[in-house]
C-alpha cells in the first residue's frame, strides 16, 4: 500500500530534510570531482593529487548548495511533501536537479574569472549522482514505509481487516471533478490508490484533464442520485469519500427542494449503499458553517447553530450518518473551514478568492460585516485532510468528527481585507451596507492536529499571492465567468432544467424521517458521529 499523505513537516523535521539534501549534494559533488580527477589522471599521470583538486574546487560548493536548496524550497520539498508521491515526486526531484545544475553551469561560465569552478565533467557527474541519490532516498522511504505497514499488519490481523491493506487500495470519490475533488484525486493517485471518480461533470471536464489518462483512474460519468450506478462504482471500493452536493449558502437557496434532495436525501442513499456494500471507510465532507453564529472559539463538541439552508443540510446529513453507524459502518466527518485557493475547478464565489480578484481587477475590496470571523483553509490542505482521513488507521477516525483548518487562520473579514490591500497597491477597502451575513465563528483545530498529525501547509497570504499570480499572468482571464461561481452556474442549470432527476421520490421520506426544517438545528454533542 502506498504511503499515506503526511502532514506538513514540523520545523525540526524540515531542517533535518534540508541538512540531508545538503549532505547528498555535497557527497555527489565530491564524487564528481573524484571522477574528473580519475579521468584526468588516466590521461595525465602527473596530474595534481586528489586532495589538492578538492581544495581547489571546494569554495564553488557553496553556490551549488545555495542554488539546489533554493530550488528545492521553491518546489515545495519542505512545505508540501504530501503532494509529492510516487512518480510525481520522482519527476519533481528530476526537474529540481535539472534546474539546479543548469543554473550552476551557467554561473560557472559567467564567474569563471572570479571563482574556480570544477570542470564540466565534474559538474555533469555531480548532477547525475545527486539525482540518483535523491531518487534513491525517496525509494528507500517508500519501501521502508511499506515494510513497516506489512509488519504491523502481520502483527495485528484485525487491523488489516479494517483497513483492507492492498497494493492498490480502491477509493471512490463522489464529486471528484469539483473544487476539492480535482485537488484530492491526483493526491490519491500519486499515493498509489486506484481511484473511481464519480461525477456528473456539470462544470465540464477541464478540472480533471491533467490526470484524466492516469492508468489508476476510473471515471464514472453519472449522477449520484442514480443508485444503480453507485452500486456498480462502490462494488470494490475500500473507501468512499463523499464530496458531492450543492455547496454554498446562495447556491443552496436557489431551490430548497433540490438542495434537500441532493444534500440530504441522496447523501442518505449513498451512505446506505456504502453500509450495504460493507465499505470499510466512509469520509463525508461537512462544513464549519454548521456552527453558524457564535462568539466563542468552537470545537467538535460545541453546539451546532446552522443559520442557512446549506448548513442545515450538512447537519441533517451528519444526523443521518449518526443513525446509520453500526459495528461495521463507522463514518468519518470532516467539517471544512472556509476554503480558498486555486484548484482544477477554481471558484470565485468564495470570500478570499473573490475579494482578491476584485482588488486586482476593480481596485476595490468590498467588505460586509468586517467584524465577522471565519476559519480559512486552502483547498490543497482540505484535499490533503481527506486523503489523510482515508488512510489513517480506522480505530483513530471511525465514528469521529474533525474540524479541518489551522488555528492561525481564524481571521475577521476586516483583517482579510487589510491583508489583501497590503498585496494589491491602490486597492481600497469599501464597507458595504448589504444585508449582513449572520455567520460568525472561530474554530479550534486541535483535534485533527493532535490525533491525525494534520497541519496546514498554506497561509491565507500565500493563497492570495497564488490568485494574484494567476490573474496577472493571464491563467485566469475573467473571474466573473459563471462557471467560476456555484450560484451563477446553478442558476443557468436550473434555467435549462439540467438538474432534473427521477430521484425526488426520496424527498418526502427525508422530510418526515429527520424533521429537517424543525430539528436539524438542535443542540447535540458532536464529538462523535
Amino acid at each position: 500500500m502506498a504511503a499515506a499523505p503526511t502532514p506538513s513537516r514540523p520545523y525540526g523535521a524540515r531542517l533535518l530534510r534540508v541538512v540531508a539534501d545538503a549532505v547528498v549534494i555535497t557527497v555527489a559533488y565530491l564524487i564528481g570531482i573524484s571522477i574528473d580527477y580519475a579521468i584526468r589522471s588516466f590521461r595525465e599521470p602527473m596530474y595534481a593529487d586528489l586532495l589538492a583538486a578538492m581544495g581547489l574546487y571546494l569554495p564553488a560548493l557553496l553556490p551549488l548548495l545555495a542554488i539546489a536548496l533554493t530550488y528545492f524550497t521553491v518546489g515545495g520539498f519542505y512545505s508540501r511533501q504530501r503532494t509529492y508521491r510516487g512518480l510525481h515526486k520522482a519527476q519533481a526531484i528530476i526537474q529540481a536537479c535539472l534546474l539546479t545544475f543548469l543554473t550552476y553551469g551557467a554561473l560557472a561560465y559567467a564567474l569563471r574569472a572570479y571563482l574556480q569552478f570544477p570542470p564540466a565533467i565534474a559538474i555533469v557527474a555531480t548532477a547525475v549522482i545527486a539525482t540518483v541519490l535523491l531518487l534513491g532516498m525517496h525509494l528507500y522511504a517508500v519501501l521502508w514505509t511499506r515494510l513497516g505497514r506489512s509488519v504491523l499488519t502481520a502483527a495485528d490481523p484485525d487491523s488489516s481487516a479494517s483497513t483492507r491493506v492492498t497494493e492498490r487500495p480502491e477509493v471512490l470519490v463522489i464529486g471528484g471533478g469539483g473544487y476539492i475533488g480535482s485537488a484530492l484525486v491526483p493526491m490519491l493517485l500519486a499515493q498509489g490508490s486506484t481511484v473511481r471518480l464519480f461525477d456528473r461533470f456539470l462544470f465540464g471536464r477541464e478540472a480533471i484533464a491533467p490526470f484524466a489518462d492516469h492508468p489508476g483512474l476510473i471515471i464514472h460519468d453519472a449522477d449520484y442520485r442514480r443508485t444503480d450506478q453507485l452500486v456498480i462504482a462502490m462494488r470494490h471500493a475500500d473507501t468512499v469519500i463523499h464530496l458531492g452536493g450543492i455547496v454554498g449558502d446562495p447556491a443552496c437557496a436557489l431551490d430548497e427542494n433540490l438542495t434537500i434532495e441532493l444534500n440530504v436525501a441522496a447523501n442518505q442513499a449513498v451512505a446506505e449503499i456504502a453500509r450495504a456494500q460493507q465499505v470499510r471507510r466512509f469520509v463525508f465532507a461537512s462544513s464549519c458553517s454548521v456552527y453558524g453564529a457564535n462568539n466563542e472559539i468552537l470545537n467538535e463538541h460545541s453546539q451546532l447553530n446552522p443559520v442557512s439552508l446549506y448548513a442545515q443540510s450538512k447537519v441533517a446529513s451528519e444526523v443521518v450518518l449518526e443513525q446509520l453507524a453500526d459495528a461495521h459502518f463507522k463514518p468519518t466527518i470532516l467539517r471544512l473551514g472556509t476554503v480558498y485557493g486555486l484548484s482544477g475547478r477554481t471558484r470565485f464565489d468564495l470570500v478570499v478568492n473573490l475579494l482578491t480578484a476584485k482588488a486586482e481587477v476593480e481596485g476595490r475590496i468590498p467588505i460586509v460585516g468586517p467584524d465577522q470571523w471565519r476559519p480559512f483553509v486552502h483547498v490543497s490542505d482540505a484535499a490533503a485532510a481527506f486523503a489523510l482521513a482515508a488512510t489513517t488507521p480506522s480505530q483513530i477516525v471511525a465514528n469521529r468528527v474533525f474540524n479541518v483548518g489551522g488555528n492561525e487562520q481564524n481571521m475577521t473579514l476586516g483583517t482579510l481585507g487589510e491583508v489583501i490591500a497590503s498585496r494589491v497597491p491602490g486597492a481600497q477597502i469599501v464597507e458595504e451596507n448589504s444585508p449582513e451575513d449572520p455567520r460568525n465563528y472561530r474554530v479550534n483545530f486541535d483535534r485533527i492536529e493532535k490525533e491525525l498529525g494534520f497541519h496546514t501547509t498554506w497561509t491565507v497570504e500565500q493563497g492570495i499571492d497564488e490568485i494574484l499570480e494567476a490573474l496577472r499572468s493571464g491563467r485566469i482571464d475573467d473571474y466573473t465567468r459563471s462557471d467560476y461561481s456555484n450560484v451563477a452556474w446553478f442558476k443557468e442549470l436550473l434555467g435549462r432544467n439540467a438538474l432534473a432527476s427521477d430521484g425526488r421520490t426520496l424527498l418526502q421520506s427525508l422530510h418526515s424521517q429527520i424533521g429537517f426544517a424543525e430539528d436539524t438545528g438542535a443542540v447535540r454533542d458532536a464529538g462523535t458521529v
